[in-house]
């Protein structure tokens, strides 16, 4: 059975995943943030689910910070990464 943080966490995911294929004005240094972004959470995840200790140095801050970028341009992306944020932060990443 998934516990609710690795739920959210999983759905999270999902939700930038499907962002990234929407939002057709992302320049190509933004995206690719992102996708780093996404497979970062998908590794930690991963590490999670599997009960080995992830490696998160980085990804908590990386999202924090595109997280503000993204408040005024792509404030639905933006929340989004949020979510992901208080998703590793519930997970006590």
């Amino acid at each position: 059975m998934t516990d609710p943080s690795t739920r959210r966490l999983r759905e999270t995911i999902h939700e930038l995943e499907a962002e990234l294929e929407r939002i057709e004005s992302l320049d190509p240094e933004t995206q690719a943030m992102l996708r780093r972004a996404v497979d970062d959470l998908q590794e930690t995840l991963r590490r999670k689910t599997g009960g080995e200790e992830p490696d998160t140095s980085g990804v908590l801050g990386q999202l924090e910070e595109l997280e503000r970028e993204f408040q005024v341009q792509h404030p639905t992306l933006a929340g989004v990464v949020l979510r992901a944020v208080e998703a590793l932060r519930q997970l006590g990443i």
